[in-house]
């Protein structure tokens, strides 16, 4: 293998060569941060929600826990319970992990949305969790700390010091990743975005 690569976790330059260096792909917002995208084909990325607009123009919904079955032409399709709400659409589960080089370390924030699969309309939600959520990712992963409000949710962490090596931001990043998850459960509430590229 090849040598040890040590990062600077105070440049954002030297730490997106260190997830090109571990091969994730990323860019960077109008910010300065670093954005990682996480979204798969697999069947747990995917989901049957129920969704709809509140009087607020805010979104309530579901997560139905669809399971696939394989059809004899190939094709899969989603089965959900019988005894919850009929399912507004199939969505894709995104998560958003946005790493702040910072003078004393890396400030990281992990953010939920799902957008819909066609044939449905395309839309994308920015997910607001319940506590049931909050409750399973703060004592799972020790460290981490869900905040927002109303307007927004993150699982927000962070990283003390200067230097890291190239592995442990990879494992600190699939950790993230992993927390995450557990957002997508359950009751949620949240508001539409419009759908980036």
């Amino acid at each position: 293998m090849g040598s040890l690569q040590i990062l600077d976790l105070t440049s954002a330059s030297s730490v997106g060569a260190a997830l090109d260096r571990v091969g994730i792909a990323w860019s960077c917002n109008a910010d300065g941060d670093i954005l990682v995208r996480l979204r798969r084909p697999e069947p747990q990325w995917i989901d049957a929600v129920f969704y709809e607009i509140t009087p607020g123009y805010s979104i309530r919904g579901e997560f139905l826990d669809a399971t696939t079955v394989e059809e004899p032409d190939g094709t899969t399709r989603w089965e959900v319970s019988p005894y919850g709400p009929a399912p507004t659409g199939l969505t894709q589960r995104i998560a958003n992990l946005y790493v702040m080089p910072k003078p004393e370390g890396l400030g990281v924030q992990a953010h939920g949305s799902i957008e819909g699969l066609p044939p449905a309309r395309p839309i994308r939600i920015k997910l607001i969790p319940g506590r049931p959520q909050i409750d399973r990712i703060e004592p799972n992963y020790p460290g981490l700390v869900g905040r927002g409000d109303s307007n927004g949710f993150w699982i927000g962490s962070g990283i003390q010091g200067s230097r890291m090596e190239d592995a442990e931001l990879l494992h600190f990043v699939q950790m993230m990743f992993q927390a995450s998850m557990l957002m997508f459960d359950g009751e949620f509430t949240g508001w539409v975005q419009i759908p980036e590229g």
